[in-house]
């Protein structure tokens, strides 16, 4: 019968299949000890070299053998691990975890749990956060040994291995949910590892804008300009937004080992001794989960304040810009207009001699002969260009006032044009202020009766 997850396999991939590359070695550890005491335990990691892996798989599958795994390195930015495919064929054979292995590319978080065929007497499972870690691992009925096929970072894996060789996970060796508690203690270590780095960050950010109600702070403030540092919160809220999906992850799992474990322990296929440790194991983890959920929702809320704070000052950075920018222009203004002010005196000096200028060339034509004087004394010659002074002087005033009367009209009506535009245009906004609240009003009187 074709399950729901087989369609989800073939039909709906959220991700590529891994491409293996060929190696000489297989990274493996062992857990070794008597099932029955929980006191003596070892365990081994090493490396075995390809030809030498089903020996391994036969040589570990003793009931002396409480878990084996094989380990191999992912490679995120070449989307490709360091196993053969010929040897990751002969474990998930060995191991029974084709089911289980089509969840690889279905989802971007799962931890499930896939019973086989009831002749096969296996239950298999599966948890992966792609694209960093894919775990699948199984127990057959008859045998004591978890087997497990695990692709992650080698950061990851390092930290799987160390867990492994710690007493507690010794001791809870013999149990089939050891490997997602193991992922989700995983979790709460990188966790803690974000949290720290992400608080570091917000409090130099916190110091350089001086948003923050903390009397000491010892950290020397954040360099760069206001820009980047908003770019480096906004990194941060990233982060915490990451750092969330983390805890739930871990939360979820932390659930779903809880309910197979219990599943587990009602068929008799663990003792209770280390049923009972690991549910105190549990406990404590879910406690840590719950604080490290709350310490995350405080740096998220600092972040946010930072964000804020940072807009904000960027927000008044271009106001001041701004005001510089309109006080150079009103500078610049002013330059124009005492320029336009010189023009303008030139202009009315240039109008005020104009007539005179006028007048002096008509009457310098030969039309008016006025060297054709009598020879007599200088009282005669006065008494001649008197009358001659007169009369442009008679020309040149009423032609000069006319003049300045007529650039003054032009000046009158220029204004007076200027302020009826003006009022035109005001009128209109304030129509079309008016009418805007008398459609705010009909909408609002329409939306009434029509409610």
């Amino acid at each position: 019968m074709c399950s729901v997850q087989h369609f989800l396999g073939q039909k709906s991939r959220v991700w590529e299949f891994l491409n293996p590359i060929e190696t000489d070695i297989v990274d493996v550890t062992e857990v070794w000890g008597d099932p029955a005491n929980i006191d003596s335990r070892q365990t081994i990691h090493q490396k075995i070299p390809v030809s030498e892996v089903p020996a391994w798989l036969e040589r570990t599958a003793n009931d002396k053998c409480l878990l084996h795994i094989a380990w191999a390195t992912l490679y995120e930015k070449e989307n490709s691990y360091d196993m053969t495919a010929d040897v990751c064929a002969q474990v998930t054979q060995a191991f029974s975890l084709h089911k289980v292995q089509e969840h690889f590319t279905t989802c971007y978080s799962w931890s499930t749990c896939s019973a086989l065929a009831e002749e096969s007497k296996v239950r298999a499972y599966y948890h992966g956060r792609n694209p960093l870690l894919h775990l699948a691992w199984s127990r057959k009925e008859d045998c004591s040994t978890t087997s497990a096929l695990c692709i992650a970072k080698a950061r990851k894996i390092a930290i799987l291995q160390e867990l492994l060789s710690s007493e507690f996970a010794q001791r809870l060796a013999g149990h089939e949910l050891l490997l997602p508690f193991l992922c989700a203690l995983l979790l709460c270590q990188e966790s803690d590892a974000v949290q720290v780095a992400i608080s570091q960050r917000v409090r130099e950010v916190e110091v350089r804008t001086g948003y923050h109600v903390w009397e000491s702070r010892w950290e020397r403030p954040a360099s760069g300009d206001l820009n980047s540092l908003s770019a480096k919160m906004g990194g941060c809220d990233t982060k915490t937004a990451m750092l969330f999906q983390k805890l739930d992850t871990a939360q979820e799992l932390v659930k779903f080992v809880e309910k197979e474990a219990e599943k587990v322990f009602k068929a008799g296929y663990c003792e209770e001794g280390a049923q009972k440790e690991l549910k105190v194991h549990l406990d404590v983890l879910v406690q840590r989960v719950k604080t490290q959920r709350m310490e995350a929702e405080f740096i998220g809320a600092r972040v946010k304040s930072q964000l804020t704070a940072l807009f904000h000052l960027i927000a008044q950075s271009d106001i001041s810009l701004s005001h510089s920018m309109a006080q150079d222009s009103k500078l610049l203004a002013l330059a124009a207009h005492s320029d336009s002010s010189s023009m303008k005196s030139l202009a009315i000096v240039n109008m005020f001699f104009l007539p005179g200028t006028y007048v002096s060339s008509l009457f310098s034509i030969p039309l008016f002969d006025w060297d054709a004087l009598p020879d007599a004394g200088s009282v005669y010659k006065l008494a001649h260009w008197r009358p001659i002074l007169t009369t442009y002087m008679a020309v040149t005033v009423p032609l000069t006032a006319v003049t300045f009367g007529m650039w003054g009209m032009w000046l009158y009506v220029v204004r007076v044009q200027g302020r009826r535009r003006s009022e035109e245009a005001s009128a209109l906004l304030r129509k079309g202020r008016e009418k805007s609240e008398v459609e705010v009003f009909l909408e609002k009187k329409m939306s009434v009766l029509e409610s």
